[in-house]
């Protein structure tokens, strides 16, 4: 009977749902696989009897003993040779009354790649997603400038300020830490960047087009929240263009003090039904290189002066789409 409900408890600890952390503990140890790691009691009371330490995992809580692995000495519990096991909440009691509690997670580490930042202008804000799904609990902060944590929204995108000064040339790199969770592990990433290395141009402002004879004109202004003044900051608008009846692409750049490409056929009727491309480039400035785009796609079913365009990002961070 007794070893039938010793297999029973044994069984139902097998089967029992983990309990998600969904949010850092207070008192947080964590060590690797295959380590060690000592415990300590935090509290001055007096003890009135022998001091207790309780281990809960995966929603059960059981009294630790000493074994090989779980050495007991006063008001410490060294852990030996750890294992995922082992892993959880550690409590020490007075009886029935709790003294100290903390948690042991067992560290990981991930590669870097894994989280994405990046940032639409040169202001005070950029922003970072990462896509680690079996973790509880995520939170991310900018290292350098010594900011706090935050957390992300409901899209899982942390929104972090920086102190980087955007008339000046960069010297010292962001670095970000995010730091992940679960009810067994934690793991932690660090990612070095220049905010430049960043920038994404959102969606363009205003993106109008018309037909003027045998040219067609595309005008693009500038994204509502782009760094100004524009002569600081330019951007190079690129426009890719595909004929329907040959399907020939071509291209046309636009200068950083022009807001208007003009694209010149032989034929009118050669507008009815087309597609454009458009690259938002960052112009090079302050060690950015050749400069990076964002390509904006759209199109038009008919001619004549205005046509209805709708444009939808090809690759970027924001995703966005839009109808012009």
């Amino acid at each position: 009977m007794v070893a039938t409900v010793w297999f029973s408890s044994l069984l139902l600890l097998l089967l029992s749902p983990v309990s998600p952390l969904t949010s850092f503990p207070d008192t947080l140890v964590e060590a690797g696989i295959g380590g060690n790691v000592t415990l300590t009691c935090d509290t001055d009371r007096t003890l009135k009897g022998p001091l207790l330490w309780k281990h809960s995992r995966d929603g059960d809580t059981w009294p630790v003993e000493m074994t090989d692995f779980q050495v007991l000495n006063e008001k410490q519990l060294v852990l030996l040779d750890l294992e995922e096991a082992m892993s959880g909440e550690y409590s020490c009691w007075d009886g029935n009354t709790l003294l100290y509690h903390t948690h042991l997670l067992l560290n990981q580490t991930w590669n870097d790649a894994e989280l994405h930042c990046w940032a639409e202008n040169y202001g005070c804000m950029f922003y970072c997603s990462w896509s680690g799904v079996e973790y509880t609990a995520i939170r991310l902060r900018n290292e350098r400038d010594g900011g706090e944590w935050v957390w992300p929204s409901d899209k899982g995108v942390f929104s972090v300020s920086h102190s980087t000064n955007q008339y000046a040339e960069e010297v010292w790199p962001l670095r970000v830490t995010l730091e992940a969770i679960n009810s067994e592990r934690i793991l932690r990433i660090s990612k070095k960047f220049y905010l430049r290395e960043i920038i994404q141009p959102p969606h363009p402002a205003k993106v109008n087009s018309k037909s003027v004879g045998e040219t067609l004109l595309v005008m693009v202004e500038p994204p509502a929240a782009w760094a100004t003044p524009t002569s600081y900051y330019p951007l190079e608008h690129e426009i890719e263009y595909q004929r329907k009846d040959d399907g020939q692409v071509k291209k046309e750049l636009c200068c950083k003090d022009q807001d208007t490409v003009s694209i010149f056929h032989s034929e009118r009727d050669e507008w009815c039904g087309w597609t454009v491309e458009l690259h938002c480039c960052l112009a090079p400035r302050c060690g950015a290189g050749s400069g990076r785009c964002v390509t904006w796609r759209g199109g038009s079913a008919g001619s004549g002066s205005g046509p209805e365009t709708r444009w939808s990002c090809l690759s970027g961070a924001s995703g966005a789409s839009g109808k012009m």
